[in-house]
């Protein structure tokens, strides 16, 4: 059986990724539900790039000097580049509790890119959809 974006669902290999991702967005999730102070702010940043590196199979900070379409074609699948604005949108939340404006704006930006790129390749993608829209709120 195939999936939308051509692979097997029966890939134990994809499966593990998709499983690392989930757990990724989770904990995103997570951190952004506790109400942090500044040094707080600052350790949940450090365990969110070592969760992201770990999810993505790549390094956020390498992530980030790239542009957003090299970026998703390095990350390849979906779920990957999903995380990754995942990860882009949590540091905007982050940077916004700390009020650094510029910075949390920059990675609001592009996370919307990132979610952007998916919707061009996937156009139903609901999670990318609605994430568009969640960003566009702040």
């Amino acid at each position: 059986m195939r999936s939308n974006d051509g692979t097997s669902d029966l890939d134990p290999e994809r499966d593990y990724i998709k499983q690392q991702i989930r757990q990724f967005i989770e904990f995103i999730a997570r951190l952004l539900g506790v109400e942090q102070n500044a040094r707080e702010v600052a350790a949940a940043r450090a365990e969110l790039a070592v969760a992201a590196e770990t999810a993505l199979g790549a390094s956020p900070d390498a992530l980030e000097r790239l542009a957003v379409p090299s970026a998703a074609a390095l990350l390849r699948e979906p779920e990957r580049v999903r995380a990754y604005a995942a990860y882009c949108a949590a540091l905007g939340e982050l940077a916004y509790r700390e009020a650094r404006l510029e910075a949390a704006e920059l990675h609001d930006r592009r996370a919307m890119q990132l979610y952007q790129t998916i919707l061009e390749l996937f156009p139903d993608d609901p999670q990318a959809q609605e994430a568009l829209a969640e960003l566009g709120r702040r």
